[in-house]
């Protein structure tokens, strides 16, 4: 508390400032209470206080609201090790074609298989080494698991992991055996698209590779001219 004495004005080494306004001790002792300098201390700090945590709100919303409608785009950032933390809870999810014939498909321990090897290399290509091809573009779907909270309890209980989300393609299994092997040894692409819905339903390009082999041909594949 800042207080004078009345009668000795030298006393307590604090100026009072004309303007203050004072409340006098009922005990009769003569002290002066400066009640205005505390109180304009209280309402600076408050307005500091309440202007700090109005900042961080906003801060903090914006940040959220980013996240939210970029979550994508965040997750497929090359810095991004999220991807890993959830290979390492939830199966890749499955990738199919247009009939229903599976592409693409995890094992108990998430390594991910290729049934039709080479056919659909290109299209479909390959989830390891930075992964191409719809496995890379539609990864935050195929890790993510959107199964319910009671079926997750479910494959808790078993100590399995959750089944990642599967991904359904437009590509027709038959047109694209078709063009793949019309194409034959020779150099090229062919793409067939339904003109009025834009739906690709073959993505044929050679030279191919063996995505089941992809770990193991790696040095050759890239070092080939």
């Amino acid at each position: 508390m800042w207080k004078k004495k009345q009668d000795v004005p030298e006393e307590g080494g604090l100026r009072v400032p004309d303007s203050a306004q004072f409340s006098y001790s009922e005990d009769g002792s003569g002290e002066i209470r400066v009640d205005s300098i505390r109180k304009k201390a209280r309402h600076q700090i408050l307005f500091t206080a309440i202007l700090i945590i109005a900042l961080f709100a906003s801060m903090t919303a914006f940040f959220c609201r980013y996240s939210i409608m970029n979550r994508r785009e965040l997750f497929d950032n090359d810095y991004n090790s999220r991807d890993s933390l959830l290979e390492a809870h939830n199966l890749r999810g499955s990738i199919f074609a247009a009939g229903g014939e599976t592409l693409a498909y995890s094992d108990e321990d998430n390594n991910r298989y290729y049934p039709y090897h080479n056919e659909f290399c290109h299209a479909i290509g390959y989830s390891v080494l930075g992964g191409s091809g719809i496995e890379e573009y539609m990864k935050y779907e195929l890790l993510h698991s959107d199964i319910p909270f009671r079926s997750k309890l479910e494959w808790d209980s078993t100590e399995s992991l959750y089944p990642g989300n599967d991904v359904y393609t437009t590509l027709d299994e038959r047109l694209q055996e078709a063009a793949y092997y019309a194409l034959g040894d020779r150099r090229g692409a062919v793409f067939a698209i339904e003109p009025s819905t834009g739906k690709i339903l073959a993505m044929v390009s050679k030279p191919d590779f063996d995505p089941n082999e992809i770990g193991y041909d790696w040095d050759y594949l890239i070092s080939d001219p």
